[in-house]
């Protein structure tokens, strides 16, 4: 989508183009306990009746919970940090799964959550594209609610399993992939010789992203990718991949793409250590590759993926669910499964994204509503 090109942050405080609402703001919740708490005052205005088969809590039986694809990754931790500025102002308990990287140990302990004796209110950031379907359906069978952000098989849609998956937020990954791949070739002068390292294989982003770069080499002809590996999301994998691929092609590599920050982290640093000079981009903006746009160092651009907001916003929306204050039966088409805005950043707009939001900010953004970056439907084939 042309649209995600757009390079006006997000945050309220920045300045550029903005994109337009197609928000729907939703309404404090039916139940008193709920309309007392201060959680409820983030997306709600006026009061909702959920449908019958939307069953509705006090918000002291519930349980927010949200995952993580792996600690190691500084994207997921940002995430965590966003999910966790989000329970502290509902006040409510929040367990942070720590997926290792295994779609198995992801719903072992998304089980065990729901065995705790409180319903569930899950923000699912799946390990794999594969994982989202079970586990929405043991959600669904114990009356709690999730969210699926990123991953999801292109046949599984929310709307097909009744209320309790309330939503999918996707993200145009192929422009992603097309924009950082444009940026690291303009850098690149046009010429010479790059390394591709992919996240996690089964999984949408990382195919997504992977098929954006495919598409920026199409237009720059004297640009060759040499080698492609994957580094699951991970740093030190990445370090420990590009180590291999520079000894094999050293000085032919003038160039390094992957799928996100932490791995363009690892692979520059390997590059660095073999004393090897290249232009590289990342995605998800982590302070580290921001401060290197800064100052000109080798990470040239990154695409902001913004894993605060997702980390708040995802339990925003299935609390809201759970607690009346959105209506499942009322959404859209494309806010029961749709395509959130997310933007490109180098040196022309670095200084509105290289600080770390606070609390604050990050609950100033999810207050402006559910759909706020809401901006069509999903990709074809997502």
């Amino acid at each position: 989508m042309k649209g995600h090109t757009d390079m006006s942050p997000p945050l309220s405080h920045a300045l550029g183009q903005s994109v337009p609402r197609r928000s729907v703001l939703s309404a404090a919740g039916l139940l008193a306990a709920a309309a007392t708490t201060a959680g409820l005052t983030g997306c709600s205005r006026t009061a909702i009746a959920a449908s019958a088969d939307q069953p509705t809590y006090a918000p002291h039986e519930l349980l927010l919970v949200t995952t993580m694809i792996t600690g190691t990754n500084d994207y997921m931790q940002n995430w965590a940090t966003g999910a966790r500025a989000y329970a502290r102002k509902l006040r409510l308990p929040l367990r942070v799964i720590n997926s290792y990287g295994d779609s198995q140990q992801q719903f072992s302990q998304v089980q065990s959550a729901m065995a705790s004796g409180k319903k569930v209110v899950l923000n699912l950031h799946p390990v794999a594209s594969a994982d989202p379907p079970a586990i929405a359906k043991a959600v669904a069978r114990t009356g709690g609610y999730m969210i699926s952000s990123w991953n999801k098989p292109a046949d599984a849609h929310p709307v097909d399993f009744g209320p309790h998956w309330v939503t999918h937020m996707g993200f145009d990954g192929v422009e992603a992939g097309r924009w950082t791949a444009t940026k690291l070739f303009e850098a690149m002068n046009g010429k010479g010789g790059i390394i591709a390292l992919k996240g996690v294989l089964d999984s949408t982003a990382s195919k997504q992203r992977y098929q954006g770069l495919l598409k920026a080499l199409a237009d720059f002809p004297n640009v060759e990718l040499l080698a492609t590996d994957s580094a699951n999301w991970d740093r030190q994998t990445a370090y420990q991949k590009t180590q291999t691929l520079l000894s094999k092609y050293r000085s032919r590599v003038t160039g390094i793409w992957t799928g996100s920050d932490s791995m363009t982290l690892g692979a520059v640093a390997a590059a660095q250590q073999a004393g090897i000079s290249v232009k590289a981009t990342g995605i998800d903006c982590l302070e580290e590759s921001m401060h290197s746009i800064k100052n000109k160092g080798p990470i040239v651009a990154a695409w902001f993926t913004d894993p605060f907001y997702s980390g708040a916003m995802g339990l925003a929306m299935a609390y809201g669910a759970a607690t009346g204050a959105l209506e499942v039966a009322s959404m859209t088409p494309e806010q029961r499964e749709g395509t959130y805005r997310q933007v490109g950043v180098d040196a022309a707009n670095v200084d509105s994204y290289i600080t770390r939001p606070s609390s604050k900010r990050i609950l100033t953004e999810v207050d402006k509503g559910y759909f706020d970056r809401l901006i069509g439907p999903p990709l074809p084939g997502a």
